[in-house]
């Protein structure tokens, strides 16, 4: 048996920059160097598609970070936790839904926000604190989990040294992102960004659904299974909403939508990286699977929450556009001009000059 000690010396191992830990962390598999690719890929274009300007204010409102924060890496994977013990599904099913749900900022979630017009610099600052944290959380909460939930130790140092090092990947590419924008500073070039974000994120999610069907096919599973892996995102959603409007009422209502989105939509791409590499087999079927089915289950109570928040006027998007310009339109380079902003929001916008105000000014012709 492999003690809790022994997984923090890898840990530390790996972190010390181990050459022979690196080597064994890199996977070797075409299915495990594609869903790595199709991850970077996709955290490069969202970070690189926001002003990171903007970025720097959402870090000065630090108590949205800090409330997301805390429901990503302890409100979450107590959800899952309580979810594996409830439905006492197999130790395979019960590791992917635990780390699923230790995952820090969603593939999808930046890209969720952008969707339904919430404030897209605070996913992204969400997602970066949230991802560096993620290289210590995400492990560390996983070993306790399973732990909790099995007597021995189903999860070897290997699997662990992969899970480190796709957060580390995520965190290269939300930098790398970030960089990028900064030096062009480029409002087209953050749109296109995005777009190619969309993309790439209907690509995972295809390549999830790939390998779930030829290696376990979810239509042969029972209904249990599609009952465990779903609860936790629906129940996470409406207990987020309830700890952000109750613990942080300062808050704006964009800044409760995204919160929501951000802490909710888990890095299911993070997941099923990580996970096709931990195992294989028929095994790695049935991890894509829960990837898979989790990530729709999320996407479907993303989008019922997102569509309510915009009716009712908690995001950017006026609520009386047709749905159509609202998913397509990119609404953070500007304040709301279809509504007065909060004295916390004209402090999020107060950028270059342009938004003083509680009402919104023309931009200087040249900037961008």
């Amino acid at each position: 048996r492999v003690g809790g000690h022994m997984v923090l010396e890898e840990i530390a191992s790996f972190a010390a920059g181990g050459e022979d830990a690196l080597r064994l962390a890199i996977p070797r598999s075409w299915q495990g160097i594609t869903a790595y690719t199709l991850l970077f890929l996709l955290k490069f274009s969202m970070a690189s598609s926001v002003n990171t300007k903007q970025i720097l204010r959402r870090f000065e409102a630090s108590s949205a970070l800090l409330l997301g924060i805390a429901c990503q890496f302890i409100l979450l994977p107590i959800v899952g936790l309580i979810v594996v013990v409830a439905f006492q599904v197999p130790p395979v099913v019960g590791i992917s839904i635990i780390v699923v749900t230790s995952c820090p900022g969603g593939t999808w979630s930046n890209w969720f926000v952008a969707l339904f017009n919430g404030d897209l610099p605070l996913s992204v600052a969400m997602t970066a604190v949230s991802t560096i944290i993620g290289v210590f959380a995400l492990p560390l909460n996983v070993m306790l989990l399973v732990h909790l939930v099995y007597d021995a130790d189903v999860v070897g140092l290997h699997m662990w040294k992969a899970m480190i090092f796709a957060v580390c990947l995520v965190v290269l590419a939300i930098s790398l992102g970030l960089l990028l924008s900064k030096c062009l500073n480029d409002r087209e070039m953050r749109n296109r960004s995005m777009y190619c974000g969309h993309v790439i994120g209907v690509v995972l999610l295809g390549f999830m659904l790939y390998l779930s069907s030829t290696q376990d096919p979810l239509w042969y599973k029972p209904m249990i299974f599609f009952a465990a892996v779903c609860t936790p995102c629906i129940v996470g959603v409406i207990l987020v909403h309830l700890f952000s409007t109750t613990l942080a009422p300062g808050l704006s209502p964009v800044e409760v939508t995204t919160i929501v989105i951000e802490a909710c939509y888990q890095n299911a791409g993070l997941a099923a990286a990580v996970l096709t590499t931990m195992f294989e087999g028929k095994d790695q079927g049935t991890v894509n699977g829960v990837c898979f089915v989790y990530a729709i289950a999320q996407g479907v109570a993303i989008c019922c929450y997102g569509t309510l928040a915009w009716k009712l006027g908690q995001t950017y998007a006026n609520p009386n556009d047709p749905f159509w310009e609202v998913l397509v339109q990119n609404h953070n380079e500007k304040p709301p001009k279809w509504r007065g902003m909060t004295p916390r929001e004209s402090m999020l916008f107060d950028v270059e000059g342009d938004y003083g105000t509680g009402s919104p000014n023309p931009r200087r012709p040249g900037t961008s």
